[in-house]
């Protein structure tokens, strides 16, 4: 029972730490144009 319960939490957990890494990733990918675009 208890694992059941935890799936879903686990899921919302999973998909937030998710959509943080892809912010902080596109905030990179988004430093490094902008450094790259000079050259």
């Amino acid at each position: 029972m208890s694992e059941n319960f935890d799936e879903p939490q686990t899921g919302s957990e999973l998909a937030r730490r998710v959509t943080v890494e892809t912010h902080v990733f596109s905030q990179q990918m988004a430093q490094n144009q902008t450094a790259v675009s000079p050259q």
